[in-house]
């Protein structure tokens, strides 16, 4: 059976996000920027680009650019890293720090990519 880790995890997002109280709506405007709109319990929309890795211990974690959308205000990119056994972490990145990148987050490479960082 091949898994789909992209299905698999727009669904821990989700259910992480639910436990949050956080309200989830599927983007269903055909957009490819942003994969979800949240709105918090203070009544705040928010877009949601989801990013899956399948990742190993040891491993460089890195996205190129060039598939992000551009950055703005309301937009968070969604990490979700995915290990070979099936286990899950999420980090929400704001889009805005893509403009300036931190140097001790965000590594800038010659072919545009961003390098998040080494996994321990």
């Amino acid at each position: 059976m091949r898994i789909n880790y992209i299905k698999y995890a727009e669904h821990f997002l989700k259910l992480e996000l639910m436990k949050a109280n956080i309200e989830v709506y599927q983007n269903q405007s055909g957009d490819d920027a942003f994969s979800f709109i949240v709105k918090t319990s203070q009544g705040i929309y928010h877009e949601l680009h989801l990013k899956a890795l399948v990742i190993d211990k040891g491993n460089l974690i890195k996205i190129a650019k060039i598939t992000l959308p551009q950055p703005k205000e309301n937009l968070w990119i969604a990490v979700v890293m995915i290990t070979k056994k099936m286990d899950c972490s999420m980090y929400l990145i704001p889009s805005i720090t893509l403009i300036e990148p931190s140097k001790y987050t965000f590594l800038e490479k010659p072919k545009k990519q961003l390098f998040i960082g080494k996994l321990m």
